[in-house]
C-alpha cells in the first residue's frame, strides 16, 4: 500500500474517530438517560439475578446457572458495594424463610446429587488416569531395564 493511500487512511480512521467521540459527547445525557429508563424498568429482575435468583412466573427461586454467564460490572459494583448489607439481611430472614415444598427440596436434592456425582465421576476418572500412567510407566522400565 502506498504512503499516501496509507494517510488518508489514517485521516480517515481518525476523523471518524472524533465524530464518533463528538457524537457521544453531544448525546451522553440522552444516552445515560435511556440506560437509566431501560434499567429501572428491569431493576427487580437485575437484582434478583444478580443475586443468585430467577423470577418465574411472580415467584422467585435460586438460579441455577448463575454464574455461568460471566461476571458484569454491576454485579462486581453490587457485590462490593451491597454485599455486606445483603449478608446482613439474609442473616436476619434465615430464621423466618418459610418451610421448602417437597418438590423443591427434592429438586435441590437431585440437583446437588448430579451434580456431586459428576465430581466424583470425574475425579475417580483423574485418579485412573494417573494410575494406569504409573503403571505403564513402571512397566516400561521393567521391560527396558531403565
Amino acid at each position: 500500500m502506498s504512503s499516501t493511500l496509507q494517510s488518508k487512511i489514517e485521516a480517515t480512521l481518525r476523523a471518524a474517530d472524533r465524530a464518533a467521540q463528538e457524537w457521544v459527547d453531544e448525546n451522553k445525557s440522552s444516552i445515560e438517560i435511556k440506560i437509566h429508563e431501560i434499567l429501572d424498568r428491569k431493576l427487580t429482575e437485575i437484582v434478583c439475578k444478580l443475586l443468585g435468583f430467577d423470577g418465574w412466573f411472580g415467584e422467585l427461586s435460586i438460579d441455577h446457572c448463575n454464574g455461568r454467564a460471566g461476571e458484569s460490572a454491576a454485579g462486581d459494583w453490587l457485590r462490593a458495594v451491597a454485599g455486606d448489607a445483603v449478608k446482613t439481611w439474609l442473616t436476619e430472614q434465615a430464621g423466618d424463610l418459610p418451610n421448602l415444598p417437597a418438590k423443591s427440596i427434592a429438586s435441590l436434592r437431585k440437583s446437588y446429587l448430579e451434580a456431586f456425582e459428576d465430581t466424583l465421576r470425574d475425579a475417580l476418572r483423574d485418579k485412573a488416569i494417573e494410575d494406569a500412567q504409573a503403571a505403564i510407566s513402571e512397566h516400561l522400565k521393567a521391560i527396558t531395564g531403565s
